[in-house]
């Protein structure tokens, strides 16, 4: 056997072409990096799969956070006990935000989502304030 002048330590970090990978896991810093879109996200996706719900998006800029709920087929009449229920859940975790259910501005906020990153973010700010502006 020859024995290499390259000796492997037992202790590395990472194996070989793991250099990309992080050190430190979001589980091992805690609350530190926890922030109230991620704790709104897994409220909305418990959400998600009620039966009155078809569709929900959130969209946040600048401090404020919509919220668009689109139930499902008839069920818009009788909506407000699960539309209390989400707003319930987010106060409890201390999250403020604007719960939207209307058909049409579901679909501003939808149209709102997608722009985002493909438009002129000053243009992109005009269309966001007047959306608050209509709620």
């Amino acid at each position: 056997m020859t024995s290499s002048i390259y000796k492997k330590d037992l202790d590395e970090a990472f194996e070989p072409r793991e250099y990309y990978r992080s050190g430190i896991s979001k589980e091992q810093v805690g609350i530190a990096l926890t922030d109230r879109e991620d704790k709104a996200q897994q409220i909305l996706q418990k959400f998600q799969q009620h039966p009155k719900i078809r569709d929900i998006i959130m969209l946040s800029y600048s401090g404020e956070m919509l919220i668009a709920i689109k139930p499902a087929a008839y069920y818009q009449k009788n909506f407000d006990e699960v539309k209390q229920g989400i707003s319930q859940q987010l106060e409890s975790e201390g999250i403020a935000a604007t719960l939207v259910t209307t058909p049409a501005q579901f679909r501003k906020i939808k149209k709102l989502k997608n722009k985002k990153y493909s438009v002129n973010i000053k243009e992109w700010e005009l269309e966001w304030n007047k959306v608050l502006d209509e709620i």
